[in-house]
Formats: structure tokens, C-alpha cells, sequence
């Protein structure tokens, strides 16, 4: 479990093949803190595929169980819950290792959390956001590959 005074990440499932050390180091405070503001209040719930189902039918009224659910509950917090398995399946389906994909997920919560709703916009904000997200990561390694 990640937990900051504004971010925490709360991992439901044990039984999950998923690397609890590989996700808690995606670069989720970065993203929360570009998007909502470094004094919005967030949970990323990794959830089990009965609770993120059970979500779904309730306030949402769907009975599947969905990648992403976010939920604002005041103008500076909310809870963004991500099944890991649905978002593995999905992965290569959007043509993304699942890193990548997870963060894309968060980012797609996020912008939901900042009242932005599905859209070409929308899919233009993930998308610069992803790029930039990773193109400065990349330079990052850039830089220290210099200096060796």
C-alpha cells in the first residue's frame, strides 16, 4: 500500500498474479497531482472482480465487471477503482504493454474526476498526457545514460 496525504493505493486482492511493487511504482502521483491538483484527495482502489462487478451494477447499473470505475466525492477527492486482470486482457487490444495501460487507465479516472467526459478531447488529453508522460521518462534515462 502506497499512502501520502493526498494519494493512497489499496490492493483488495491478495490472490492476484499482479506485481503489487511493479504497479505501486507507476507514476500515479504525478498524474493525480497534474490532472487534479496536488490537494485533490485520492484512492486507487485495485480491486477484485466481485467489488469493481458489484460497483458497477449499483451505481451504474451495468452488469459486467469494467476495467475503470471513479467516483468523485467532493471537489477535492474521489476514488478511482481499476480491475487488473480486465485491464490485462485489454492491453494488447489497445496495442500497450500493461504498465502502460494501467497508467492510461488512471489517467482516463482522472480526467473522469476532473468532470471530462468521454469524448475525441478526452482521447486527445490521454493521449498527449501518456506521451509526455513517457517521453520525459525516457529522456530521464537519456540524461543518465550521459553522464556515465
Amino acid at each position: 500500500m502506497i499512502d501520502t496525504d493526498t494519494f493512497s493505493i489499496v490492493f483488495l486482492s491478495s490472490k492476484s498474479n499482479i506485481n503489487k511493487r511493479e504497479i505501486s511504482s507507476l507514476p500515479f502521483i504525478n498524474i493525480k497531482d497534474h490532472i487534479l491538483g496536488k490537494n485533490y484527495e485520492l484512492s486507487l482502489v485495485i480491486a477484485n472482480k466481485k467489488t469493481i462487478t458489484n460497483l458497477n451494477k449499483k451505481y451504474r447499473n451495468m452488469d459486467y465487471t469494467p476495467n475503470i470505475l471513479s467516483f468523485p466525492y467532493t471537489k477535492k477527492s474521489g476514488e478511482i477503482f481499476i480491475h487488473l486482470p480486465t485491464a490485462k486482457l485489454q492491453a494488447p487490444k489497445f496495442d500497450m504493454d500493461f504498465p502502460t495501460y494501467v497508467v492510461f487507465l488512471f489517467i482516463h479516472g482522472c480526467l473522469h474526476l476532473n468532470d471530462v467526459q468521454h469524448s475525441s478531447t478526452m482521447e486527445m488529453q490521454e493521449m498527449k498526457i501518456l506521451k509526455n508522460l513517457y517521453l520525459n521518462k525516457k529522456l530521464a534515462k537519456d540524461k543518465n545514460v550521459r553522464k556515465k
